[in-house]
């Protein structure tokens, strides 16, 4: 019996990269919102009617134009004339949220002397507080040393910690953030998406470097944070690397359905769609897998999610061939047919060999794995005649089903090995050529 060598197993038919898959590791999409902010303190013509504080609400449109709304609150009236007239004199630059520019209220706190003078506010707060400021007006550049040498006097003071924390998330210092947050405690609701950003893209960082066990334990703690599509995305990714398919697939599927709900876009649905096409097919979820593709293809026509489905099966197959399961690597392969139906002919053929290279039962009076190896060919073929690895399994079932059939055999294996060297495939044109060597009586 002519048997089909593992080297030409994988090598025959490889039409996508047999390597293991790469995943396609999520972006941090969460954008840090920072309000509008003062640019230039204006001017009052008015006097000043005495010591007193005075907040003015004031509209700042996002292309940097505004109007001064009133006064929210006042402790001197006779301060009013003077702080709208300030306001209105003064610039503004509007909110932002990530890079996007937004129309959003600026309250704008005057506080006046008695002897006539005028501040904004700020820099009567406490020194903690003047930090935070800089850090919400985006200078974190300056705030994270100032902050640092307070906890050098303060240390373990959480709230400079919690602040060190925002610091170092909005400069792109995932694992420098979380490592404030853990000190800082308790996390104050109006921060929990700012540090769930922060743990999202220290799991991502976990997960690159094949720590997938940490990756993991922060993103469950990313979504405790904050329970949005791009932190279960994270989540189903750093599961997926930790080989945990089942809670792989429950979290890209919630993300998949939160995604829908929080109108991501249509890239964005497409990043999660192949990261859970992965997790269903190393899950055995083959129907899914082949659903998810085709709404990925609906969501995002330009979408990878059947190539990533075809590495999936052929990177899966391959690793069955290597630990010996030939009998699971041909019914992977198979299914692969019958989920891609444009690449069933290398999928068929790819069974075809796997089958036959199941060791036979010497007791038994036929061998049903050839028989099937055979069908494969016959489907593979049918979808591409010049198909070399189909042509050489062809080639191989026939004479290890009848011996007398040694030229039909011959020109299978003689058509194969054609088209092998025309496919510059050296692995499959050995293992070819050998067995035409076998056939002729070692010639």
């Amino acid at each position: 019996m002519v048997r089909v060598p593992l080297a030409a197993l994988c090598a025959a038919a490889v039409f996508v990269p047999a390597a293991a898959v790469a995943q396609t590791p999520p972006p941090s999409s969460f954008a840090y919102y920072q309000p509008p902010t003062l640019a230039t303190k204006g001017t009052a013509k008015s006097p000043i009617g005495g010591a007193g504080t005075v907040v003015i609400k004031v509209l700042v449109n996002k292309d940097g134009t505004f109007k001064v709304q009133g006064v929210i609150h006042s402790s001197n009236a006779a301060d009013d004339k003077a702080a709208l007239e300030i306001a209105q004199s003064s610039t503004y630059k509007p909110a932002t949220r990530g890079k996007v520019k937004e129309t959003a209220f600026y309250d704008f706190t005057l506080k006046f002397t008695e002897n006539g003078s005028s501040s904004a506010g700020e820099q009567n707060l406490p020194e903690l507080e003047q930090y935070r400021r800089m850090i919400e007006v985006g200078n974190s550049t300056d705030a994270k040393p100032k902050l640092e040498a307070y906890l050098s006097s303060h240390p373990d003071d959480p709230k400079a910690e919690l602040y060190l924390g925002l610091a170092e998330n909005l400069l792109n210092q995932p694992k420098a953030a979380v490592a404030a947050f853990e000190k800082a405690g308790s996390i104050p609701v109006e921060f929990k998406a700012a540090a769930s950003k922060a743990y999202a893209d220290a799991a991502v960082d976990a997960v690159t470097a094949k720590d997938s066990a940490t990756g993991v334990e922060l993103a469950k703690k990313a979504v405790g944070y904050s329970e949005t599509f791009d932190k279960y995305l994270v989540l189903g990714f750093a599961e997926l690397s930790a080989e945990d398919y089942p809670a792989s697939v429950a979290a890209l599927e919630k993300a998949r359905d939160l995604a829908k709900t929080e109108n991501a876009t249509a890239k964005q649905q497409s990043i999660i769609y192949s990261n859970l096409v992965q997790a269903y097919v190393r899950g055995g979820n083959f129907d899914k897998a082949k659903t998810a593709v085709a709404e990925a293809k609906q969501i995002d026509p330009s979408s990878n999610a059947d190539g990533i489905l075809e590495q999936s099966f052929v990177s899966r197959g391959n690793a069955l061939q290597n630990a010996g399961k030939f009998a699971d690597a041909a019914a992977l392969f198979e299914q692969a047919a019958v989920a891609l139906p444009k690449s069933a002919g290398p999928f068929y053929a790819r069974a075809a060999l796997a089958y036959l290279s199941i060791k036979p039962d010497p007791t038994a009076k036929s061998d049903p794995n050839t028989e099937k190896a055979g069908a494969d060919a016959d489907k593979a073929l049918a979808a591409d005649p010049t198909n070399a690895a189909a042509n050489y399994a062809k080639g191989i079932s026939v004479i290890n089903l009848d011996k007398t059939k040694t030229q039909q055999a011959l020109d299978y294996l003689k058509k194969a090995d054609e088209q092998a060297k025309k496919g510059n495939d050296p692995g499959l044109t050995s293992a070819i050529e050998n067995a035409i060597k076998q056939l002729n009586g070692g010639k």
